[in-house]
């Protein structure tokens, strides 16, 4: 007899077919064919649901499907800042996209990303571009204020904890041509950094776990905070011209030609030098030279 009572996750799968449109019901269908039930839960589907801060995340199987809202800011001219938004991925499949945007007359960035690798190298032109590569992700932002470049990059608490030893998203910024880098700030949570050629004052770089490849110019006073993970500094020129203060909780330090085991000393510092450069390192070896 029939009750008239819902099966427990039959609410969920109504929902999901709703949202995937036609192509839901037909996998419904499909499924319930197969399987001989005329009543399926999200369990027969081997879907999993997970609310997110601006819609619901889907995962089946090993794919992952988001839903919800997003927007991006309309740029007005006559403002003095730029601002562009994009909140959500609103519908996606799992797989890559890609956001690309050009800023001009950027002295600046500040890159925070909390699940993939950064990569800063020089553009032939003299416009900064930013190219986004990114799945399961919840907050792709740019934006330009008082000439620094903001890019930031979040995903779901789920995504961040699962996908560790999956392909994740990415971030490469593309630094005009000329441009300086000042008052310039990265923050890593999980993913390598990878800078290639480009010229930085007074700048910070903390990274909670992951590498450093950096290969350029550090003036004034700049600052590398490592948790977890081997730093390699090649810098344009001279070992005199830098002020280096290097510590290494656990790993070895090598700065140009010497090399200072961790059993002897942990701890370095130079007096003289114009520019001023510290690097503390948690848990990882830091390799510094010069061309």
């Amino acid at each position: 007899m029939d009750s008239g009572k819902e099966e427990p996750g039959m609410k969920t799968v109504l929902k999901i077919a709703a949202g995937m449109g036609a192509a839901g019901l037909i996998l419904i269908l499909v499924i319930s064919l197969i399987s001989g039930k005329t009543s399926l839960t999200s369990e027969d589907l081997g879907i999993n649901v997970n609310q997110l801060e601006n819609g619901i995340g889907i995962s089946v199987g090993d794919h992952w499907m988001g839903m919800g809202q997003g927007y991006k800011n309309r740029h007005h001219q006559d403002d003095e800042d730029e601002v562009h938004y994009q909140h959500g991925m609103a519908y996606g499949d799992g797989n890559f996209q890609v956001y690309e945007e050009t800023f001009s007359n950027i002295t600046g960035i500040d890159v925070e990303s909390d699940l993939g690798d950064v990569t800063l190298l020089r553009n032939s032109g003299t416009e900064t571009r930013v190219e986004v590569s990114y799945r399961n992700c919840q907050n792709v932002k740019t934006k330009v204020e008082n000439g620094i470049l903001k890019v930031e990059l979040e995903h779901p608490e789920h995504t961040r904890l699962c996908n560790v030893d999956h392909e994740h998203s990415w971030i490469a910024v593309y630094v005009g041509s000329g441009v300086t880098l000042t008052n310039s700030e990265v923050e890593l949570a999980l993913g390598d950094l990878f800078v290639d050629d480009l010229d930085f004052v007074d700048s910070e770089f903390e990274m909670a776990l992951g590498d450093v490849d950096f290969s350029g110019t550090l003036h004034g006073r700049c600052k590398f905070d490592v948790a977890l993970g081997d730093v390699a500094l090649t810098l344009n020129g001279n070992r005199t011209d830098y002020q280096i203060e290097a510590e290494n909780a656990m790993g070895d330090l090598g700065i140009g030609t010497a090399y200072y085991d961790q059993n002897l000393s942990n701890y370095w510092k130079d007096t003289s030098g114009t520019h001023h450069l510290k690097i503390d390192n948690a848990m990882g070896d830091t390799n510094i030279q010069f061309r």
